[in-house]
């Protein structure tokens, strides 16, 4: 959850790394970003920003990177391209990535934006290299999604007031 006030680099950075480090493959690592529409073409743009730091700029320096790792079956692979090309064809908007090699397995860092809430990138745990950014118009929807999607296994919070980040915390449960 991305705030408005939020030091939008700093989040756009933990978030990358939280995400793309193991190629998504971790418990914590987060679903689905939300973001308050004033910031969200900000974020998106720290977001790609801070994923070139990390793997490189050049798609192919990406793909030969030693850091960023592949995917673990075709099964998996296979799931991933269904889950983008679904959402891709109801509307959602790539920002980056969506690069697919079965030969390596591989598939880029990939950002999508403007995913519908019930495509399967927004209701299923991904444990992949993408991430959807959806925009947000306040923190009561933000707390109405999170708690319609059902309690995180974690839930990281960007914002500088007290008072909200109190809220987020008093409002949801997590399991971490």
């Amino acid at each position: 959850l991305v705030l408005e006030d939020a030091d939008i680099e700093d989040a756009a950075a933990k978030i990358a790394w939280g995400k793309f480090g193991n190629t998504g493959h971790t418990c914590i690592a987060p679903d689905y970003v939300l973001v308050a529409e004033g910031v969200k073409e900000a974020f998106l743009e720290a977001l790609v920003s801070a994923l070139e730091r990390m793997y490189g700029s050049d798609p192919a320096e990406v793909k030969r990177s030693a850091d960023f790792g592949r995917i673990i079956d075709d099964a998996h692979l296979d799931r991933f391209a269904q889950q983008m090309e679904e959402a891709r064809s109801r509307g959602a908007r790539l920002v980056t990535g969506g690069d697919i090699d079965p030969e390596h397995r591989y598939l880029a860092p990939t950002v999508l934006t403007d995913v519908p809430d019930d495509a399967a990138l927004m209701q299923e745990e991904i444990f992949g290299p993408i991430l959807p950014v959806r925009g947000i118009r306040d923190l009561d929807e933000a707390l109405g999604i999170i708690a319609e999607r059902g309690e995180p296994l974690a839930l990281y919070c960007f914002g500088r007031r007290r008072q909200e980040v109190e809220r987020v915390i008093g409002e949801t449960r997590t399991g971490g």
